[in-house]
């Protein structure tokens, strides 16, 4: 869901903050960033909410939040660059591409939404003992 989310950010309307990008000093092209919302930040919450009710144990939730961001960031990365992957693009466009992957990336996550969903899953953990739906010993 995390994965997706960062897609859909990535792909939506773009940002203020701009990215420039030198393509062996003959082609440079400038774009945007994609900002987030309050509605994407929701949503982040939401999902670490969501995941902290169902895995109870405190030490599989902060596991699982920090796997959760390697893996949706490893799986944002491997969609931006899968045309460089398939050879679509050309080989002056791949590394280019690739920065652009993992700028773009750790934009998206750092450090508002890491902390954000470092909140959820612990309010997830919090409200399923206080809802009794943590395992009983």
């Amino acid at each position: 869901m995390l994965a997706g989310l960062l897609l859909h950010i990535f792909y939506r309307t773009p940002g203020n903050r701009q990215l420039s990008i030198n393509i062996h000093d003959v082609y440079s092209c400038t774009g945007a960033l994609p900002c987030q919302t309050v509605w994407d930040f929701a949503i982040i919450f939401t999902i670490a909410l969501g995941a902290g009710l169902l895995i109870w144990k405190e030490q599989l939730a902060i596991a699982g939040f920090a796997i959760a961001h390697v893996l949706a960031t490893g799986l944002f990365i491997l969609s931006i660059i899968f045309p460089v992957l398939l050879g679509i693009t050309g080989p002056l466009l791949s590394v280019p591409m690739v920065n652009l992957a993992i700028v773009t990336a750790f934009a998206l996550q750092f450090p508002i939404a890491i902390i954000l969903s470092l909140l959820g899953a612990l309010s997830g953990i919090f409200f399923s003992g206080r809802l009794g739906l943590s395992e009983v010993d």
